[in-house]
């Protein structure tokens, strides 16, 4: 029989998801589904009841979609490089990063690579090739979630914001088995505790980036001293999406949001990278 079809874009948790599925269903037992891997990707050849599947123009009938927002990326992004595929490049690790980034041989890293190659060897342009990776990502991804929507039966939609809360999680959890025709019998709340505490650097992180564009909103102050760089990428990003243009890179990074006043590029004096 062929299962149902879960589409998912990469780092929005549909290992996860499954597998708990499967688990909750009582179809399969209880077991660790981050054993040895970075992401929820343990145990391969579970028994499913729904099967996952990334963008494909090949399968038009899709059962259900994760669907997500603008303000979901950033975590979506460092995920997926940090457990996506078991890529295994922590962005939230500032520590040689740049080599780290120039010598990863997994395909979601393959292709940086040559582009950081553009980028002064040094934090500040690390940080301006991060800005430009997080404006490419952020803009592909929504372009690839909406075409999806709009050239795919898709039965229903699941929010991706869901699974980082555990009454959320368990409710569409127990609504997706319904449609699945199938009962919620075993608890995971446990399995979800696990999983929010393995995030917890990564849900940190965005709050940190929000919270500093939210004080520069509003012209309050926020120590940016301690950012990392991907957070500070991010936020420049966050800020140039606001604007509606591209800013000039700051030669040393402000040390909070009272003095991050962006100037238009190409209109100061341009720092050459």
């Amino acid at each position: 029989m062929t299962l149902p079809i879960l589409l998912f874009y990469g780092g929005t948790h549909a290992n996860f998801l499954s597998r708990c599925l499967s688990i909750s269903s009582g179809t399969i037992e209880k077991f660790n589904l981050w054993e040895e891997k970075y992401g929820a990707h343990a145990n391969k050849n579970f028994k499913k009841i729904i099967n996952q599947c990334h963008p494909s123009d090949e399968i038009q009938d899709i059962h259900t979609l994760i669907k997500f927002s603008h303000s979901d990326l950033y975590k979506i992004i460092i995920w997926l490089y940090h457990a996506g595929g078991e890529a295994r490049l922590n962005l939230l690790d500032d520590k040689d990063l740049r080599h780290r980034i120039s010598t990863n041989n997994h395909p979601i890293v393959i292709g940086m690579q040559n582009f950081i190659k553009d980028f002064e060897d040094n934090d500040i342009g690390t940080t301006e090739f991060l800005k430009k990776m997080l404006t490419h990502l952020h803009s592909f991804i929504l372009d690839e979630m909406q075409k999806e929507i709009d050239t795919k039966n898709i039965l229903y939609t699941i929010d991706y914001s869901n699974f980082f809360e555990k009454d959320s999680f368990i409710i569409m959890v127990k609504d997706t088995l319904t449609r699945l025709g199938f009962e919620y019998k075993i608890d995971i709340s446990d399995i979800h505790n696990k999983f929010i505490e393995k995030l917890q650097p990564f849900i940190q992180s965005e709050r940190r980036v929000k919270q500093a564009f939210a004080a520069w909103l509003n012209k309050e102050y926020y120590d940016l001293s301690n950012l990392l760089l991907i957070e500070k990428a991010c936020l420049s990003y966050y800020i140039e999406d606001h604007l509606g243009y591209e800013i000039e890179n700051w030669l040393e990074y402000p040390k909070n949001t009272q003095d991050l006043n962006p100037i238009k590029a190409w209109e100061g004096v341009r720092y050459e990278l």
